[in-house]
């Protein structure tokens, strides 16, 4: 099951942060979430990756579950 999928299902209502920055002419997004009093970050290339970063360390710090699911590059 996609990490953000299960994210949403065990914390409904989540408030996510979204940074913008530039370097070498290239975006890059941070998406955090303060979650249970524990702020989880994820990093990527379009604000997609970043959610799934942030959700994949989201449920393992709070579940102790790995994500296999994968996403393309």
């Amino acid at each position: 099951m996609h990490p953000v999928m299960v994210l949403h299902q065990m914390k409904p209502g989540l408030l996510y942060n979204t940074n913008q920055t530039t370097r070498d002419n290239k975006s890059f997004f941070t998406v955090t979430a303060d979650i249970d009093g524990k702020e989880f970050s994820g990093k990527g290339t379009n604000v997609k990756k970043a959610k799934f970063f942030l959700a994949n360390t989201a449920i393992l710090g709070l579940y102790g579950v790995e994500s296999t699911f994968e996403i393309s590059a």
